[in-house]
């Protein structure tokens, strides 16, 4: 009994340990695969920079080198600004909630419009008369309640 209890429980122990040992080299497998790609990107940039050696690729070259330069740039930005990304959150948000108040002062000028293409002139100018006389009495009301 006391065997049989050991037996399994080393079978599950390796089996646990066979599966640790399959991630541990699907990780190392996906990390060495990665580090080849950057290597394989950056010969490719190396090999970008032979054009310097030539005449006719003198525009490629000062093209690079700009490049180059303006990631440098962006890097030391990086660096001296550490709240960047918080001032990109910032400028998407101000910007979101800016086209959205143009949206709907668009959608309220179109509304009034079409409102005003589907009213008569008659009907108007009745509503016109209407208001005006219900700001009358409102202001009547309001002169009245001072009054008190």
């Amino acid at each position: 009994m006391y065997y049989r209890n050991f037996i399994i429980t080393s079978i599950e122990a390796e089996r646990i340990l066979a599966m640790k040992f399959d991630e541990a080299f699907a990780g190392v497998k996906k990390n060495v695969i990665d580090t080849l790609n950057q290597m394989g990107n950056g010969i490719t940039r190396a090999s970008y920079y032979t054009s310097c050696l030539m005449d006719n690729y003198q525009g490629v070259c000062s093209k690079l080198k700009q490049e180059d330069t303006r990631f440098i740039a962006g890097l030391a930005q990086l660096v001296k600004s550490r709240d960047i990304i918080f001032q990109m959150i910032k400028i998407y948000i101000e910007t979101n909630f800016q086209n959205k108040k143009e949206e709907k002062e668009y959608t309220n000028i179109r509304n009034e419009k079409e409102k005003d293409d589907i009213i008569p002139k008659d009907k108007k100018k009745k509503q016109k008369k209407k208001e005006e006389k219900e700001q009358l009495d409102v202001s009547s009301l309001l002169k009245n309640k001072k009054k008190w």
